[in-house]
C-alpha cells in the first residue's frame, strides 16, 4: 500500500509529473545529550516570545486563517491523487504553515534578530520534541488563564501533535499535527475540569447562582435538566417525564419544585404584607393615603416651618401676589360688570373681598396670619367640593402667590435660606397629592371617595417609576402592601392554564411579569422591592424561574396517558416480533420490559440529588479548551502567506478579501 496514501485515489489515467518525494516520512533524529535538550529548550524559549507578538500583532491570521489554510491544504492533498492532480509542493505548503522565509512574522522576526545580534540564533537549533514542548508550555502560560493547567495542556498537545505527525507522510504532517493539537489540548481540558468539579463536588465550594437561588429559596435541586441548565440533561428529563416508566417518577419532582417554587413566593411576600388581591392592596394603599394626608405630611410641614416661624415671628407680609392671582380674571372682565359676576366663581369673589377688606391695598398682615392662610388654601385644595367651585388652577395661582409674597418677605428679614427649606418641603408633598394621591384617594371621607381600592392599585402599578419611587419614599408600608400583592399575583396562573382552585403556581407567569415590570418601570420595580433582603429574594426568583420555566410547562401534565396509548400497542407489536424470531418467551417478555427500564434509567439519572448536584457544580479550572489547538495555532508558525501580499501560488486576489475581512472583524 506504501506511505504516500496514494490507494486513496483509486484506479487512475497517467500519473500526472510529481512535485516532492512520497516515500516513507523524514525522521528527524533528536539530540537527547544534554547539550541538545538544552539546546531546543533554549530555543523554545524564544519561541514563547515569538509565538505571542506574532498572535497579538495578527490574531486573525493565527487563530483562524492559520489553522483554515493547514487542514485545508491537507484536504486537498488527500484527494488531490483521485483526480489526477498534483499535491501541493514543498514551497505551497511552507506558506499554508506560515513558515515562508520571505515574508517572516513580526515575532519570528524579532526574535532571530535578537538571536543573530546574541550569536545564538533560534534559527541554528531543530524543532524538535523538546523545543515544541516548551514554547507551547510557554505560550499558553502567557496567554493562556492562570494555573498549571494551562502550560501542561499547552505542552501535552504538542508532544502529541509531533508524535501523530511522525508517523504519517510528509504532506499530511501539518493537518494532523493540528488535529492532534486540538484533540489532545481539548481532551486536557476536559480531564482537568472534570477533576476539578470532582474536588469542588467533594468539598462543597462549588456553586452556581441557579444553585445559589435554589439554597435561598428553599428549593431541592434534584432535576438536572432545570438546574445545570444542560440542553442534554434537559432534553433527557423532558423525555423522562413523558416517557412510561419515567414519567412516575419525574412528574412529581416537577411538581414539587413549582411547589417549592409558590411556597418561596408566599414566605417572601409574608414578610411584606398579607395583601392577596387587588382589593386588599387598594384598600392598605387608601388607609395609608388618608393617614399621610391628614397626619404625617402636617407633621412634616409642621416640623419645617417651626424655625421659620420663630424667625419671622414679629415679620409682616404684604399679599401683593395672592391679591393679584384673585383678582387676574376680574381685571380681564371689569369692563363687563354682568358678564364677569357670571363668569367669575362667586367663591373667588368673595375671597378677594374678604382680602381687600381684611388687609386694603398698601397694608401688610402679620406672618402667623400669612402662614394660616396658606395653609388654609393648602387644605381646601384636597377638598372636591372646594377645589371644584373655585377651580384647581385658581387655587394654585393664589397658593403660589401668597408663596411668593412670604418669599419676599422672608428675605427682607434675612431668613430666605430657612424659607426656601421649608418651602421646598411644602412643595414637594403637594406634589406628591396631586401626582401620586390622587390616583388613590380623591376625598378626604371614605364614605365619599369615588376611586375603587382595586382602581387604586392598578393606577399605581401604572403610574410608571416615578409614582412608585415616591410611594416607596411616602408612604413605605404601602409600598410593603402592593409589593406583597405584586408578588403572589405574579406566581398565579393565568386563568386558561389555571386549575381547579384557581391558585395554582406558574413559574413562566411569574417571569413574564416580573420582566415586563422591570422593563416598563425599571427603578419604579427596584423601589417596590427595594428592601436588600427582599431584592435578593426577588432576584432568586428570576433565577429559578428561568430554570424551571420548562419544568413548569410540564408539572400537571406528564403526557402519561398518550404515552401508554402509545407505547402498549407498540409493545404487543415488538413482544410477538420477538417471539416469532426467537420462540422465547422470556426474551419476548424483555423485548416488552426493555423501553421501560431505560426510561426509568434515564428518569432516575436526572433526578438523582447527588448526581444533580455534581453535574450543576462549577469548575475552577481555567477554561483553556478552546485554546488547547497546540503552539501551531497559537502562531509558531502562524500564517503570514494568507495574510501578507505574495498569495500567488494559493489563488490570488480571490482568497485575500477573505482574510482581509477576518482581520477587520477580529483586529480592526
Amino acid at each position: 500500500m506504501g506511505d504516500d496514501w496514494s490507494f486513496l485515489a483509486g484506479p487512475s489515467g497517467p500519473a500526472a509529473p510529481t512535485v516532492e518525494q512520497t516515500g516513507a516520512a523524514t525522521q528527524v533524529q533528536p539530540d537527547w545529550t544534554w547539550r541538545g535538550v538544552a539546546k531546543e529548550a533554549a530555543a523554545g524559549l524564544t519561541d514563547i516570545g515569538a509565538n505571542v507578538i506574532n498572535t497579538l500583532s495578527n490574531p486573525a491570521a493565527n487563530l483562524i486563517g492559520r489553522p483554515l489554510g493547514v487542514l485545508g491544504g491537507t484536504a486537498y492533498d488527500a484527494i488531490a491523487p483521485m483526480f489526477g492532480a498534483n499535491r501541493l509542493t514543498p514551497e505551497q505548503r511552507a506558506d499554508l504553515a506560515g513558515n515562508d522565509p520571505q515574508y517572516p512574522q513580526a515575532g519570528n522576526q524579532l526574535m532571530t534578530g535578537i538571536g543573530n545580534l546574541t550569536g545564538a540564533s533560534p534559527d541554528d537549533a531543530p524543532a524538535g520534541l523538546v523545543r515544541k514542548a516548551v514554547g507551547a508550555a510557554g505560550t499558553f502560560a502567557a496567554m493562556g488563564p492562570e494555573g498549571i493547567a494551562t502550560p501542561a495542556a499547552g505542552a501535552l498537545a504538542a508532544v502529541a501533535g509531533d508524535r501523530a505527525a511522525s508517523a504519517v507522510p510528509d504532506w499530511a504532517k501539518p493537518g494532523v499535527e493540528l488535529a492532534t493539537n486540538v484533540a489532545v489540548g481539548g481532551g486536557a481540558a476536559k480531564v482537568s475540569k472534570l477533576a476539578d468539579t470532582a474536588r469542588n463536588f467533594a468539598t462543597g465550594t462549588g456553586s452556581t447562582p441557579v444553585l445559589d437561588a435554589y439554597k435561598l429559596l428553599d428549593i431541592d435541586p434534584v432535576l438536572a435538566g432545570d438546574v445545570t441548565g444542560s440542553p442534554t440533561a434537559q432534553a433527557l428529563q423532558a423525555y423522562a417525564s413523558k416517557a412510561l416508566g419515567g414519567s412516575s417518577r419525574i412528574a412529581p419532582l416537577e411538581q414539587q419544585s413549582v411547589t417549592q417554587f409558590g411556597n418561596a413566593v408566599e414566605r417572601t411576600a409574608a414578610t411584606l404584607g398579607s395583601s392577596r388581591d387587588a382589593q386588599a392592596a387598594g384598600t392598605a394603599l387608601q388607609a395609608e393615603a388618608r393617614n399621610w394626608q391628614n397626619t404625617v405630611f402636617p407633621q412634616q410641614q409642621a416640623a419645617a416651618w417651626q424655625p421659620v416661624d420663630q424667625a419671622m415671628a414679629t415679620a409682616t407680609v404684604d399679599p401683593a401676589n395672592y391679591r393679584t392671582a384673585l383678582g387676574t380674571l376680574s381685571s380681564k372682565l371689569s369692563a363687563l360688570p354682568e358678564t364677569q359676576k357670571a363668569l367669575l366663581p362667586p367663591r373667588v369673589a368673595s375671597m378677594l373681598d374678604a382680602i381687600n377688606a381684611d388687609v386694603p391695598p398698601g397694608s401688610t398682615m402679620a406672618w402667623p396670619q400669612a402662614q394660616q392662610l396658606r395653609s388654609a388654601i393648602g387644605e381646601i385644595m384636597g377638598v372636591p367640593e372646594i377645589s371644584q367651585s373655585v377651580g384647581e388652577k385658581t387655587l394654585s395661582s393664589m397658593y403660589a402667590g401668597l408663596s411668593q409674597d412670604m418669599k419676599a418677605s422672608a428675605a427682607a428679614n434675612g431668613a430666605t435660606a430657612l424659607f426656601d427649606n421649608a418651602n421646598a418641603v411644602s412643595t414637594a408633598g403637594h406634589a406628591f397629592i396631586d401626582n401620586t394621591l390622587s390616583k388613590i384617594i380623591r376625598s378626604r371621607n371614605p364614605a365619599q371617595e369615588t376611586v375603587r381600592p382595586e382602581q387604586a392599585t392598578t393606577a399605581v402599578l401604572g403610574g410608571g417609576d416615578t409614582t412608585l419611587q415616591a410611594l416607596r419614599a411616602e408612604m413605605p408600608k404601602a409600598a410593603d402592601e402592593l409589593a406583597a400583592y405584586k408578588l403572589r399575583d405574579m406566581a398565579l396562573a393565568t386563568p386558561g392554564a389555571a386549575g381547579r382552585t384557581g391558585g395554582e403556581t406558574s413559574v413562566g407567569t411569574f417571569l413574564t411579569d416580573l420582566n415586563r415590570m422591570r422593563q416598563t418601570a425599571p427603578n419604579g420595580t427596584k423601589a417596590l422591592f427595594s428592601d436588600p433582603a427582599i431584592s435578593a429574594k426577588v432576584d432568586a426568583l428570576a433565577t429559578a424561574a428561568s430554570a424551571m420555566k420548562e419544568t413548569a410547562k410540564r408539572a400537571n401534565t406528564s403526557g402519561t396517558a398518550t404515552s401508554l396509548g402509545t407505547m402498549i400497542p407498540m409493545s404487543a407489536v415488538t413482544a410477538a416480533e420477538t417471539y416469532h424470531a426467537t420462540g422465547s418467551v422470556p426474551l419476548a417478555v424483555a423485548s416488552v420490559a426493555a423501553p421501560f427500564v431505560g426510561n426509568a434509567a434515564i428518569a432516575r439519572s436526572v433526578s438523582t440529588p447527588a448526581l444533580t448536584r455534581f453535574a450543576a457544580t462549577p469548575s475552577n479550572a481555567p477554561n483553556f479548551g478552546r485554546m488547547s489547538v497546540g503552539t501551531d495555532l497559537l502562531g509558531a508558525a502562524g500564517y503570514n502567506a494568507l495574510a501578507g501580499p505574495d498569495i500567488r501560488r494559493l489563488g490570488g486576489p480571490r482568497v485575500q478579501p477573505v482574510y482581509s475581512s477576518l482581520n477587520k472583524l477580529i483586529a480592526p
